[in-house]
């Protein structure tokens, strides 16, 4: 999970995230994208089951209304993706 996360985290950077919100938007991506459960999340991160599901609910609204963000979090899961693929082939 440390690897993923890590690479997630530099994925961000690079998708242009406000630092404020990258935090949030890391552990939403980390449930939704890379799959962990949101205990394992919790503990990761060192919140409270409870902080993860405000997170996880407040990135699922914001999706669905905000299309600017839909698209920043696409465009990150494509560049995560594109690493991984890099790094399969070589």
């Amino acid at each position: 999970m440390k690897t993923k996360v890590k690479k997630l985290r530099k994925v961000l950077k690079t998708v242009e995230s406000c630092e404020c919100k990258r935090a949030v938007e890391l552990v939403y991506l980390s449930i939704v994208f890379l799959g962990y459960k949101i205990p394992k999340v919790a503990k990761y991160f060192k919140l409270s089951e409870a902080n993860v599901q405000a997170s996880l609910i407040k990135c699922g609204v914001r999706l669905k209304k905000d299309k600017e963000f839909k698209e920043k979090m696409q465009k990150a899961v494509r560049v995560y993706n594109v690493d991984e693929n890099l790094k399969l082939v070589a």
